[in-house]
């Protein structure tokens, strides 16, 4: 029954992670914090490519982002 959301992730993953919320009707505002530059953070990063176009793909669909994955 939530109306709005706020999305507290890593900085790679909020953009996407709020994208969605808006794409369900959610009123979503993203929160991080400071960064901490490692291999797992670039990692995070270009993981964000193919996980973004996934989720898009599954929005589009009428799918719920993540289900079935």
């Amino acid at each position: 029954g939530a109306t709005s959301v706020i999305m507290v992730s890593q900085a790679f993953h909020v953009p996407r992670a709020v994208w969605i919320c808006d794409r369900i009707g959610l009123d979503a505002q993203g929160a991080y914090p400071p960064q901490w530059l490692t291999k797992w953070t670039f990692l995070g990063h270009a993981r964000e490519v193919p996980a973004d176009a996934k989720a898009m793909i599954d929005v589009w669909r009428g799918r719920a982002p993540g289900a079935g994955a």
